[in-house]
């Protein structure tokens, strides 16, 4: 039996949904002041996976797979060591890593973290998003600058660091970083990384001439156009934002996506949705959200605050599934990283199957069982864990199968060997 583990999981929102339907907590529970309890948030878009790290104040983890392995001998890399912004007022340069945040959450229950730092008089509002528009591992952070103050911005500048694990043995060695077409491919033992900024900064640095060491001394960002190959490469941009009047704002962004095979022509083709500007692609990520929202089933007699519990487990669900091609497809991993359960538990997405049923969720839903069905039974560990749930799954299928749905048509002696394990 598994040590119990903190978990951003999907059975854990299966739970909270059905909580949903309970009376108000004892007076007692109801005293206790809300408080965070966990610092990390995590998204992704069923191909990759991304935490921002709200104490340390920057994006700590992008993985191009949701799921911890492929197989016994093949773990999914995490290709970050972290990312984050920094700017420039009035000649003086700071890192927002060193800076704590003015707010950070997700963006109304939606799968987009939001994130906002001050320092003199700009405002400094993240997006960060791994976008369902994209059929691929791919990442985008927004940056947006407002200038808050009373006269027009003078010597100052955005900048952005990104230290990713491309290379060899722990993602740190014999990596090279080349600007090419307008981006920065970093290639090693891992893949290719494109990063694209939107639109074309000012400055495109890389190794040797460090952008985190540049900033710290003050200094503005020179362009390098070829690392060279070397150990632990870093890149960032720049965007001059001199000029920028009383009460404006300016937005760009950062483009990340992987390929494992290294094809960049392969990766640019499932890119152009994030060829338009920021804003854009915020505004289409947080439509694509909605229309999500609007497709679940509404707990009738639920308060605003259960609303917005029940948006947000929503989301988390969504996040939790896997939908790139292949036997992983359908999928509900137990827990999101940073989590150490991001694996799949007949058990676990027992419960979140259950949940999506009780949301209306029968797209999903059925993915989840087509999971379970053409799985290889030789290769899979059972651990159900309660003669209840193996009651639920036989509920499940029952529910969503339909006699239009090849899924509903699956071998019952499925279910059967499931229950057997129980």
């Amino acid at each position: 039996m598994r040590a119990p583990t903190p978990r951003l999981a999907s059975a854990a929102v299966a739970l909270t949904l059905a909580a949903m339907t309970t009376g108000p907590a004892p007076a007692a529970a109801q005293a206790i002041a809300a408080h965070p309890s966990w610092s990390s948030l995590s998204l992704s878009n069923g191909f990759g996976a991304a935490v921002y790290d709200v104490d340390r104040r920057r994006l700590s983890s992008w993985r191009a797979h949701v799921y911890a392995q492929r197989d016994a001998q093949t773990t999914t890399a995490d290709l970050m060591f972290d990312l984050y912004p920094g700017l420039r007022v009035d000649g003086a340069n700071l890192w927002m890593s060193e800076r704590p945040v003015s707010a950070a959450g997700y963006d109304d229950g939606r799968g987009l973290v939001r994130v906002v730092h001050t320092w003199g008089a700009l405002r400094l509002t993240q997006w960060i998003i791994t976008p369902w528009t994209v059929a691929a591992p791919a990442l985008v952070v927004v940056f947006e600058v407002e200038n808050t103050g009373t006269a027009p911005l003078a010597d100052a500048a955005l900048f952005t660091l990104h230290n990713l694990r491309v290379g060899g043995d722990a993602g740190t060695t014999a990596e090279r970083i080349t600007w090419s077409g307008g981006a920065f491919e970093e290639r090693g033992a891992r893949g290719l990384v494109l990063a694209r900024p939107v639109p074309a900064p000012d400055a495109h640095a890389a190794s040797p001439s460090n952008p985190y060491d540049r900033v710290l001394a003050g200094q503005r960002l020179t362009s390098v156009d070829d690392s060279g190959v070397r150990d632990d490469a870093v890149s960032g941009f720049e965007w001059d934002l001199t000029g920028l009047g009383a009460g404006a704002r300016r937005t760009v962004a950062v483009v990340l996506g992987h390929a494992a095979d290294g094809d960049r022509a392969r990766l640019e083709a499932a890119l152009p949705a994030l060829a338009a500007d920021g804003a854009a692609v915020l505004a289409a990520e947080r439509a694509g959200w909605d229309t999500f929202f609007a497709r679940a089933a509404v707990p009738p007699g639920a308060s605003a605050d259960e609303l917005a519990v029940y948006r947000q487990q929503l989301a988390v669900l969504r996040m939790a599934q896997v939908v790139e091609p292949g036997p992983g497809h359908g999928q509900l991993v137990a827990s999101l990283p940073p989590g150490k359960w991001n694996i799949s538990w007949v058990r676990d997405q027992a419960y979140a199957l259950l949940g999506l049923i009780a949301a209306g969720l029968a797209d999903e839903a059925r993915a989840a069982l087509s999971f379970w069905w053409q799985g290889q039974a030789e290769a899979v560990e059972l651990d159900v864990g309660a003669a209840g749930v193996a009651v639920g799954l036989l509920a499940a299928v029952a529910e969503v199968a339909d006699d239009a749905d090849p899924v509903g048509r699956a071998d019952p002696r499925a279910a059967v060997a499931i229950a057997a394990h129980v």
